[in-house]
């Protein structure tokens, strides 16, 4: 049996499965010094096709992470609306999580998919959580102000007093900005971090 000296391996240029793509196939020498016989070594380098991700699981994830920093602009009264949006985006990356297992369920190391997902998943979380302390301490403040109601002239004034230690409205104001500016920071270094490694 002879080989063919160059390229005695030939395969289809658009072979690609599940996300790969062969990128290059190299031929080997296997020589043992006990025996000789015919062999043909090759060594298949293997390429993730980073398209498939980005339709399916990046640019998905970024506008769930928009869709949460945009619930906190809806008003802290809108109890129904504000919380369907948040657990919306909470479950839907949770999806986008068991799609993530079904397709890397043979990979045991955490991959950069995994970061990303899990920081989406912590800031569509925070989302809701800054909505869930928001209501509650507006709450309060609409209890204690119809406590104080019911109250004297003199316990208004110490209501008015009281009232303005809870800021919520300032609480939610500054999770506004600061929000986007981690996700933009936290994306900075993620794709900087990522594509230099290559």
């Amino acid at each position: 049996m002879i080989w063919r000296k160059f390229d005695p391996f030939e395969f289809k240029d658009d072979f690609s499965t599940s996300g790969l793509i062969i990128s290059s196939v190299k031929q080997k020498d296997c020589h043992q010094k006990s025996r000789v016989y015919p062999c043909l070594k090759l060594q298949f380098e293997i390429e993730r096709d980073f398209s498939q991700l980005i339709l399916v699981i990046y640019v998905p994830s970024v506008f769930l992470v928009i869709l949460g920093w945009m619930s906190m602009w809806i008003d802290k009264n809108q109890v129904a609306a504000r919380t369907n949006l948040g657990v919306f985006c909470v479950l839907s990356i949770v999806t986008q999580l068991v799609g993530i297992f079904a397709i890397e369920k043979e990979l045991k190391d955490v991959i950069a998919v995994d970061i990303w997902i899990a920081v989406c998943m912590f800031f569509t979380i925070k989302s809701l959580f800054v909505f869930i302390l928001v209501h509650n301490m507006k709450r309060r403040k609409d209890k204690l102000k119809e406590k104080y109601k019911e109250t004297s002239e003199t316990s208004d004034v110490k209501f008015e007093a009281a009232c303005y230690k809870i800021p919520h409205g300032k609480l939610q104001n500054v999770f506004r900005v600061v929000y986007p500016i981690l996700f933009i920071a936290f994306n900075i270094v993620y794709w900087t971090y990522f594509l230099s490694v290559g």
